[in-house]
């Protein structure tokens, strides 16, 4: 499985791709770490720091005595057999699925702790399964509201990124109908050009269509005819270091990091063709894209004048 997972990963990235992004000390990853173990208790939107912080190492105090208790219980001296050794099965699961993520450059975001969480499950669920009854519904109700809060939250935001997708994708597929094959859409949608192309219905635009957007260090698929084009648009160092990630014929590159896109007249001047597309909130909440392409290209002219 490890000799699959490094040629396929080699084949992708062109190299073994590491990030070429600045990375955090080493304490700092552990601060972010500890951060991200207690948010897996507490999640990160229902309660927000530094409370979320507070009762997400409360509740792991809490865990670990119980864990410890339970292992005491056995009547055997703590790690001194394996029926003990196994209490501490959960922890150790959290432990080596934490250890890889001190490998990358920053460890900020719910993604990487999904395992992590598996192993916080199974540990309060072993400590649980010998509560009391009124401290497991307390327990579960808890968890119960938390989660409703979190998904609750989760939906608006899923809502909110398929309206401005959908919307980006009209003004793209009526630009395209109109000859047009280069865009900026402003949505704030991170990789729009994959997102956008996600769709079957632009599949045969793919060779020379381009979409940049508004959220820096986006990934967008080359177009085949142009590649030469996108040179000054992309993140120096390169992202993926290796330069691409190779997907068969398909070449997926990193954009230019925050700070360091080129100016507004550049992009017009190196791409005389783009529109810019803006979206904007309408009546009963529906999102439209206005085509914004004029203005923005006669405020350039005013600027370098």
């Amino acid at each position: 499985v490890a000799a699959a997972y490094f040629f396929v990963r080699t084949a992708v990235l062109g190299g073994m791709g590491r990030s070429a992004d600045q990375s955090a000390s080493f304490l700092g990853k552990l601060v972010q770490v500890g951060s991200g173990l207690a948010h897996v208790a507490t999640g990160s939107v229902v309660i927000r720091q530094p409370l979320a912080w507070l009762i997400g190492f409360a509740a792991w105090g809490l865990l670990l005595r119980a864990t410890v208790r339970a292992a005491r219980t056995r009547d055997v001296p703590v790690f001194g057999s394996f029926a003990s050794f196994a209490s501490f099965a959960p922890i150790l699961w959290v432990a080596l699925s934490v250890t890889p993520l001190l490998a990358a450059s920053w460890i900020v975001g719910a993604r990487y702790f999904y395992l992590p969480a598996v192993g916080v499950a199974w540990l309060a669920a072993e400590a649980l399964t010998r509560a009391r009854t009124p401290i497991l519904v307390g327990a579960v109700a808890a968890l119960a509201g938390l989660s409703a809060g979190q998904s609750w939250s989760r939906r608006a935001d899923v809502l909110s990124y398929e309206a401005r997708l959908s919307a980006a994708r009209r003004a793209i597929a009526d630009g395209l109908a109109h000859g047009y094959d280069t865009f900026h859409v402003a949505s704030g949608i991170k990789d729009i050009d994959l997102a956008v192309k996600a769709d079957n219905r632009f599949a045969a635009y793919e060779s020379h269509l381009l979409i940049l957007g508004d959220v820096p260090a986006s990934f967008v698929v080359v177009p085949t005819s142009r590649g030469a084009d996108l040179d000054f648009l992309l993140a120096r160092p390169p992202v993926p270091p290796s330069g691409a990630y190779h997907f068969g014929d398909r070449l997926v590159v990193g954009l230019a990091r925050r700070g360091d896109d080129p100016p507004l007249d550049e992009v017009i001047a190196r791409l005389p063709s783009i529109r810019f597309i803006r979206l904007r909130l309408g009546p009963g909440g529906r999102i439209i894209p206005r085509d914004l392409t004029d203005t923005l290209k006669a405020q350039s002219i005013e600027g370098t004048n």
